[in-house]
């Protein structure tokens, strides 16, 4: 399974480095949620059903299963070194 970080986690990191960056990710995130929700298919296929769209210059990825009924979506911080 993949590790995974809660929006609210990254969001308060974000802001640590800088007030109103957490806005500007949120601001990312919402956006490529909507391209997702309007072109569902605008995501490289990670697994099969599995979509991933990356935000914040491929530091996250937003990972996602586009149905008949929407898009289920999750946020995944990229683990490396640091």
């Amino acid at each position: 399974m993949l590790p995974t970080t809660s929006f609210q986690a990254i969001y308060e990191r974000f802001e640590e480095r800088g007030e109103g960056n957490g806005d500007g990710l949120f601001q990312d995130l919402n956006s490529a949620l909507e391209r997702v929700c309007q072109f569902p298919e605008i995501g490289r296929t990670f697994e099969p059903l599995i979509r991933r769209v990356l935000i914040d210059q491929g530091r996250y990825g937003l990972f996602y299963l586009a149905a008949l009924l929407g898009v289920t979506a999750s946020l995944l911080e990229k683990k490396g070194p640091r």
